[in-house]
């Protein structure tokens, strides 16, 4: 099927639904690939496939699957998607995932990096597989882009292309936690307002840029450390 699609953000989200297909979560899977609410190909193509891929043996518990992830989207997506997982079947998708550094806008490196303390978090396997999927800015309001390269993770602002962020990722035997990280020291590119700050920015944009997980108690707890 990816074969058969033109290059785009459709065959960008099918390559990410295939790099998916461990993650069991249907609700994670749908922050990264969508659920239909925008009634675009590109929001409801990944997921379908992707809960059709996961259920080959079972068409009613994929019907059933991308049902209910969008009757629980805010608000609740309108899209066929549900009636669409019945029929792909077996789709073969042989992609790589949404962003990497040859995709990205603009990319700087560091002008100044150094060490800084990386979050006290871990993130689950099927966390990981989202993570590493990146992120490509969609709008001028959308202010960063991420890639991984290996178990490294880069964040950069996407206007400038600055890189911002660096860190290397762990595994543990409940996920994955940020061995070392690294963020730019240049007060031209990332004003800094110490470590405890740049830990908790780095965490959270983590959760909310590629998670898709807002907690504003969190962010106005980075914002009492400015």
């Amino acid at each position: 099927m990816l074969d058969h699609t033109p290059p785009g953000s459709v065959r960008d989200g099918i390559g990410a639904a295939r790099r998916l297909l461990t993650v069991a979560d249907p609700l994670l899977a749908a922050r990264a690939l969508g659920n239909g609410r925008k009634t675009a190909a590109h929001d409801t193509v990944p997921f379908t496939l992707w809960s059709a891929a996961r259920h080959l043996d079972d068409v009613e518990q994929a019907i059933w699957t991308t049902r209910r992830r969008a009757a629980t989207s805010t608000p609740p997506a309108r899209s066929s998607a549900a009636s669409w997982a019945a029929g792909p079947g077996s789709a073969d998708c042989h992609a790589t995932g949404c962003a990497a550094r040859n995709r990205c806008r603009k990319v700087v490196p560091f002008a100044a990096p150094v060490a800084m303390p990386p979050p006290e978090r871990v993130w689950s396997d099927d966390d990981w597989a989202v993570i590493r999927l990146g992120h490509r800015p969609v709008g001028m309001d959308d202010r960063w882009s991420a890639y991984v390269e290996s178990d490294t993770m880069h964040l950069h602002r996407s206007w400038t292309g600055h890189q911002i962020y660096e860190a290397r990722f762990g595994r543990t035997p409940d996920g994955r936690f940020v061995v070392a990280a690294r963020v730019e020291a240049d007060g031209g590119r990332h004003r800094r307002a110490g470590d405890a700050y740049d830990r908790l920015l780095l965490e959270l944009l983590v959760d909310t840029i590629l998670l898709q997980r807002h907690d504003p108690r969190r962010w106005d707890e980075l914002a009492s450390l400015r």
